[in-house]
């Protein structure tokens, strides 16, 4: 009786959130699984609907008290996508957000993240979060105390830490676009571990998913848990398949091969051509790409140009303003206000013809369809993230792939491309699609053009949508995707990291010393320091000083966090330029202090500004920096003539904040 229920409160969340009265298959079986209490896997294409499952869990945990969880906690990447992901549960009536769902509104469901907290302590029948912060929550240490249990560091004070790991306790998890948190670094793939060896010996009902899940990554899990647990969580494990309903019974588990006919159908039709071009070096080619664009412009009304870092982003941003003068181009990276973002993103989902240059933040979370992707070479989890905001929307049966290479970061010593991937991955994600291509051009405009119409069997061999075809001409992105990580990808667990993990995710541990344990992980459990920063004008901001809201609604929408590098770089270059504001201990009120005043009377502020003074900051040199940063904003007061005063943000003048972000990001 209870799966009866399940069934039509699904279908009603999927009705009424997505205006689709048909669920893709095995969704519905995932979401019965967990609402029995079990764990499962999926890993399924971009656009097959797998964000229904939250949605509908939470749903069903509000009307059915039997189920085995009493809230839904939703698990993303980025901010970005959670913002995404909230505003999807409703609909804009004159700038008013009216629930879809008369379960899901904003009192039931929230946000919360640095500077956003819609549900403090997760207690929320939906919360969207991410996973620095739903890992604090674990260790209780909630971001909404931090400060708190910090300033009364002599007391016994411990915050309501409790409160949230309670609510954890008693929710349905979901961790979303996991291979992110898998690639990113040993430290967040060392915590998505500890996390689940934690949840599973609570008996929590879990669930992971991605579009990207090599096999590698699910059985590496499967293992590492079970070795560390003594048994496997995980119940089910939902692949999209072109075998359909097949089923493999293992000891503790099983697979099964999910296969939606329309979907399969709908994108297995799809012509989407496949271009690798090889360029020396991007300056050196900005002329000739600027053409191509301009041509491509007159036959194509969305064009999208993915770049893997900001540097690269402006760089071609600032290109094609000069020579596309009468074209709408959006610029969209990591380093805009969160304000700013947002504004760009809804322009580019309000616009009918637009060319948006960008860096990661498009890969998940971005609901957009473009008729032209042209991206840097990355590794191939990365590229069908990208490659699926190409010809994604149903009325486009074409698309166009150009996959730049440039040779010269291939060659240039070093393991990392761009500075930011694994070089020897981004190599074999080359080598196992240009075996597929059969070619490797240069950059030239009219046969680049050419291509795009081109009905080459081995332009269009990748059908980049879907895992699996059961075409013997096309090859789904599943097989690349294992061949590259199954040779060129090892998982290289802290386990220092993990231990820590596990003493402050007790329920006997103390909040105080998670901070500590923080600070000697330089500030962050998940990943590398990032430094709060807000552009303002800092004059304005001390007319509102007293305003609370007001600054708190700076804080939320004019904030750019920055990297331990570009604090230092940033120091180097502008630091006259700097204001911070500081919350005085005994009055609790914001002030605005003039950095320079503050090195002067801080000897540990003073400390970290002589080691970024450094040029060259090896990765040695800069954990060193992290952790002296971590004291500051964890747990070390500013004293300035007898006032002691808490760090919340850097301020940069919003002169110094031009249309493509921080003017000395490109310095």
């Amino acid at each position: 009786m209870i799966f009866l229920n399940i069934d039509s409160l699904f279908l009603e969340a999927l009705q009424k959130i997505v205006g689709v009265n048909k669920p893709r298959d095995g969704i519905l079986d995932c979401v019965k699984n967990i609402s029995s209490g079990k764990s499962v896997i999926i890993s399924a294409p971009p656009g097959y609907g797998k964000t229904m499952i939250p949605y509908s869990l939470a749903h069903i945990a509000a009307k059915i008290d039997t189920v085995p969880f009493s809230r839904v906690i939703h698990i993303l990447p980025l901010r970005t996508i959670i913002e995404g992901a909230y505003i999807k549960l409703f609909k804009k009536v004159r700038e008013k957000l009216i629930p879809k769902l008369e379960t899901l509104t904003p009192e039931t469901a929230g946000m919360q993240m640095m500077f956003t907290h819609g549900s403090p302590f997760l207690q929320k029948l939906l919360v969207f979060t991410t996973i620095d912060t739903f890992t604090l929550n674990m260790a209780k240490l909630p971001t909404l105390e931090i400060h708190k249990i910090k300033k009364i560091w002599g007391s016994h004070t411990y915050g309501h830490g409790i409160v949230s790991q309670a609510a954890i306790s008693m929710s349905a998890i979901v961790f979303d676009e996991v291979h992110l948190f898998i690639e990113e670094t040993p430290k967040m793939m060392t915590t998505l571990l500890a996390l689940l060896e934690k949840l599973s010996l609570w008996n929590t009902p879990l669930v992971l998913m991605t579009a990207t899940f090599p096999r590698i990554f699910i059985k590496a899990i499967l293992e590492r848990i079970k070795k560390h647990v003594g048994f496997n969580p995980f119940d089910e494990i939902f692949i999209f398949e072109s075998k359909e309903n097949k089923i493999k019974h293992y000891d503790d588990f099983k697979i099964v091969s999910i296969f939606d006919q329309d979907f399969y159908e709908e994108h297995s039709n799809k012509d989407i051509t496949t271009q690798l071009v090889e360029i020396l070096k991007l300056e050196e080619v900005l002329h000739e790409f600027s053409k191509l664009i301009k041509e491509l412009s007159h036959m194509y009304d969305r064009i999208l140009i993915v770049m893997n870092t900001v540097r690269r982003a402006i760089t071609v941003y600032n290109a094609l303003k000069e020579q596309l003068t009468s074209c709408e181009l959006i610029l969209l990276h990591g380093k805009l206000t969160s304000e700013d973002k947002a504004i760009r993103t809804r322009r580019l989902f309000k616009l009918r013809k637009w060319i948006a240059i960008t860096t990661q933040v498009v890969e998940a979370g971005v609901d957009i369809s473009a008729q032209v992707l042209i991206t840097d070479l990355a590794p191939i989890s990365a590229l069908i993230q990208r490659i699926g905001r190409c010809a994604r929307f149903k009325e486009d049966s074409r698309g166009c792939v150009i996959i730049l290479i440039e040779k010269s970061e291939l060659e240039a010593r070093g393991d990392k491309y761009h500075g930011i991937y694994d070089k020897e991955l981004v190599k074999q994600t080359l080598r196992h699609i240009s075996k597929i291509t059969k070619e490797i051009s240069f950059l030239d405009t009219n046969k680049i053009i050419t291509k795009c119409f081109s009905e080459s069997k081995t332009n269009n061999a990748i059908a980049w949508h879907i895992p699996d075809t059961k075409s013997e001409e096309k090859i789904g992105y599943q097989e690349i995707l294992n061949k590259v990580y199954s040779k060129y990808f090892t998982f290289r667990e802290n386990y220092s990291l993990w231990n820590t993990l596990r003493e402050i995710m007790s329920p006997l541990s103390n909040p105080k010393k998670t901070i500590l344990h923080m600070i000697m992980h330089g500030g962050s459990f998940t990943r590398e320091l990032m430094i709060p920063m807000c552009v303002v004008d800092y004059k304005k901001l001390a007319e509102v000083i007293t305003d609370i809201k007001y600054i708190k609604n700076i804080l939320m929408n004019k904030q750019i966090p920055i990297s331990v590098r570009e604090f230092c770089k940033l120091l180097r270059t502008h630091k006259d330029r700097i204001t911070v504001l500081l919350l005085n201990q005994l009055t609790k009120k914001y002030e605005i202090l003039n950095f320079n005043d503050l090195l002067r009377n801080s000897k540990l502020l003073s400390e970290i500004f002589n080691m970024c003074k450094k040029r060259h900051l090896n990765e040695a040199f800069l954990n060193k920096i992290s952790e002296k940063l971590a004291k500051l904003l964890l747990q070390y007061n500013i004293k300035v003539e007898n006032k002691y005063f808490e760090f919340i943000s850097l301020i940069l003048p919003e002169e110094m904040y031009e249309d493509f972000g921080p003017k000395w990001i490109q310095i």
